[in-house]
């Protein structure tokens, strides 16, 4: 099918631990593995088992963000249970200037950012687990997570839902909500919304869309 030049969009996944966004991002990676990429965001926390810098998040430390944060190399950045994360201006505008689409893993309040800065280019994605019971049980059988952090991580997830009921009707930076309690319907959903909102026509190269529009009277 041809696809009509347009700028980038970026697709923010947003939901509480547990809530699988990181699974279904990599569905949606090996679905366009040409046309969407992971928005690789720098953090000060310490590498998970597996984990590369550069290819998971840019691992730096306090010192180093604090810098590029003063530099204003950040578009946004916060500090969630102790740790810096922050998302770099050059990989946003980047992505919008090549047509590329970028997949970022980020909370509420970054979202909405992002949508107040790009709301031409920016789709909330809100990801649900099925219930409280079903995350807490999610978090636990990661094995990794003690009471502490599975506390902080609960107040998160009230913190961002009571966002999302406050939100009102209209466009305001979370345009879907997708419910993940079955792996493969969940990146069904989120399959169908990227092919949509890569053809809405106010993305789209108003020059390539006239090529496409032009009737030619033979002679």
């Amino acid at each position: 099918m041809t696809e009509l030049k347009r700028e980038g969009i970026l697709f923010c996944l947003v939901g509480p631990t547990g809530s699988g966004k990181s699974t279904l991002a990599q569905h949606l990676l090996k679905r366009w593995p040409e046309s969407l990429r992971l928005s690789i965001s720098a953090t000060t926390r310490e590498p998970r088992e597996g984990e590369q810098d550069g290819t998971h998040y840019h691992f730096l430390t306090r010192s180093e963000f604090e810098a590029k944060r003063d530099a204003g190399d950040f578009f946004e950045w916060e500090e969630v249970h102790g740790n810096y994360y922050g998302t770099l201006r050059s990989t946003l505008e980047e992505s919008i200037e090549s047509g590329v689409d970028l997949l970022l893993d980020i909370d509420i309040r970054g979202a909405l950012s992002l949508w107040k800065a790009y709301p031409k280019n920016t789709v909330g994605v809100f990801l649900l687990p099925p219930s409280f019971d079903e995350m807490k049980q999610r978090l636990t059988l990661r094995g990794t997570t003690d009471e502490e952090t599975l506390k902080k991580r609960f107040a998160t997830a009230q913190f961002e839902y009571e966002t999302l009921l406050g939100m009102k009707q209209e466009p305001a930076g979370i345009d879907y909500v997708v419910v993940n309690d079955d792996l493969d319907e969940a990146t069904e959903a989120l399959t169908a919304l990227v092919v949509s909102e890569r053809h809405r026509r106010h993305r789209l190269h108003p020059s390539d869309l006239k090529k496409h529009c032009t009737v030619e009277e033979n002679g």
